[in-house]
């Protein structure tokens, strides 16, 4: 178990993102294998892919105990319009998501509330794919 607060607030953040989402659908990340192998097989099977990125300290507090002052962490929801076999779609795992993480915080590593960010559409224009990518920002104690 690694004792880097950033690695924990990660495993945090992918159970609660688990919690919430329908049990076919399995979260992804970087630290699990090739995350672009699963995702491509999730679409191709399922239709439906979310992928939580690695958190990353974008500034620090000035202060003598080392602080994260901004932790963003992102989350990738895609959906293959062709083959999803869900009754769950890229806008309705969006508005679970955001429901579920809004206002959360991760107490034990003195995380502060996280607030959800501005939803970017990444979707590619020659390609059945709707891909939404969740910013989520936070500070975490170090």
């Amino acid at each position: 178990m690694s004792t880097s607060k950033l690695y924990q607030f990660q495993e945090w953040l992918e159970n609660k993102v688990s919690a919430a989402l329908p049990e076919d659908v399995e979260v992804l990340c970087r630290r699990k294998g090739n995350v672009e192998n699963d995702v491509q097989n999730a679409l191709s099977t399922l239709g439906i892919a979310v992928v939580i990125e690695p958190p990353l300290p974008l500034a620090w507090s000035k202060t003598y105990l080392l602080k994260a002052e901004t932790v963003e962490s992102e989350i990738h929801i895609l959906e293959n319009v062709l083959l999803q076999t869900t009754q769950e779609t890229a806008y309705s795992l969006l508005e679970t998501l955001a429901k579920a993480l809004h206002e959360e915080r991760c107490d034990e590593l003195g995380g502060s509330v996280i607030t959800l960010g501005n939803v970017r559409d990444e979707s590619p224009a020659d390609e059945p794919i709707i891909h939404f990518v969740l910013p989520l920002t936070n500070a975490l104690n170090l």
